[in-house]
């Protein structure tokens, strides 16, 4: 058999639903230059969870995607070569989860070891904060400083108000984008303040988890208590109340994830 036979073949198979390998796996970064942004949350209940995948979080302090009880693999500033062979050996979709202390580590990396060719999206997050917008502007012009291109920049409006108007929660991200209009604002990309983020960390638990469809932990939490077992029933009111809010905010999250239009 020739070996473009060969490589059709494989293609082929990697094209199959039920091939366990993407046939062109995603690397995406999750940026931002400030903390507690919402950064792993994204990374954790938006992408993983349409995507699948690896997650890789570049971090040295602050918490990433592990408190939503993933698999996460772990690197420091001086780690950077040794994730870049992980990513060149990884069969799937791989999310960056690019943190706050090791930026800057991160970007020069980028430039020095060509590494912008190995992502293909760039995701932005930005809150309301002052400085949550001008970071996430200042994190824009960095990447494309280095060679990234717009097209590749996509951006979450995290932590909306629904009764205000985007304009007034945003406003340093829609002037700038009233100047630089190839910056990629989409006011349809937003996910507003929801309660379900914290309580999955509280418990530990993936948005898979949290939904845990088809099972009624409610009916669980009445038997418990009829049983006399009040901390299982405790326990099991809480799932209750976190897969009520989990179900309450698959629609945010997958019209976010449509919206950044990234080809999974």
């Amino acid at each position: 058999m020739s070996e473009t036979n060969i490589v059709e073949i494989t293609k082929a198979k990697a094209a199959d639903e039920s091939a366990p390998f993407p046939l062109e796996p995603l690397r995406l970064a999750v940026a931002a230059q400030v903390g507690n942004i919402g950064k792993s949350t994204i990374s954790g209940t938006l992408l993983h969870p349409h995507i699948g995948g690896s997650i890789y979080s570049i971090e040295s302090r602050n918490q990433d995607a592990a408190r939503y009880g993933l698999d996460v693999q772990r690197y420091n500033g001086a780690d950077l070569r040794a994730l870049q062979l992980e990513l060149h050996e990884d069969p799937y979709h791989a999310i960056i989860d690019v943190g706050v202390s090791t930026f800057d580590a991160f970007l020069k990396r980028l430039v020095s070891d060509n590494m912008v060719t190995d992502i293909d999206y760039v995701i932005g997050v930005a809150d309301p904060s002052d400085r949550g917008q001008t970071e996430c502007i200042a994190t824009y012009q960095a990447l494309m400083s280095i060679g990234f291109k717009p097209t590749q920049y996509r951006l979450v409006l995290n932590r909306a108000d629904p009764d205000v108007e985007l304009p007034k929660q945003y406003p340093h991200l829609f002037a700038y984008f009233k100047k630089n209009p190839q910056f990629n604002l989409n006011p349809n990309c937003v996910i507003p303040e929801l309660s379900v983020f914290d309580e999955m960390a509280t418990q530990g638990v993936s948005w898979q988890e949290a939904l845990s469809l088809g099972v009624d932990f409610q009916t669980e939490a009445r038997q418990h208590r009829a049983n006399g077992e009040m901390e299982k029933a405790r326990a099991a009111s809480k799932r209750a109340l976190l897969q009520k809010w989990a179900l309450g905010a698959t629609k945010f999250m997958k019209n976010a994830f449509n919206q950044l239009k990234i080809p999974a």
